[in-house]
């Protein structure tokens, strides 16, 4: 459902966007030139965002355990979509 959701829509909008980005920086000349296969390697790897920090911050605001099992679920699927991608 929700996590399910999260992983692989976030994933796939954090990529295109990141992805947009890239091409468009490497383009104007703000980064290194880039290959659009490049710039799309490199987006699906830093799409997935480890979320070991809002974790902990979450346990010691301690959040309710619904949205903490959330975003821990979402971090898992977010791993394995990034993978594919």
């Amino acid at each position: 459902g929700a996590i399910g959701l999260f992983a692989v829509g976030g994933t796939i909008i954090a990529t295109v966007f990141t992805w947009s980005t890239l091409a468009l920086f490497s383009h104007i000349g703000v980064v290194q030139k880039l290959s659009a296969v490049e710039s799309g390697a490199l987006a699906a790897l830093i799409s997935a965002i480890d979320p070991v920090s809002t974790l902990t911050l979450f346990k010691l605001l301690q959040v309710h355990p619904e949205l903490h099992n959330l975003l821990f679920g979402e971090s898992v699927l977010n791993d394995a979509v990034s993978i594919i991608a």
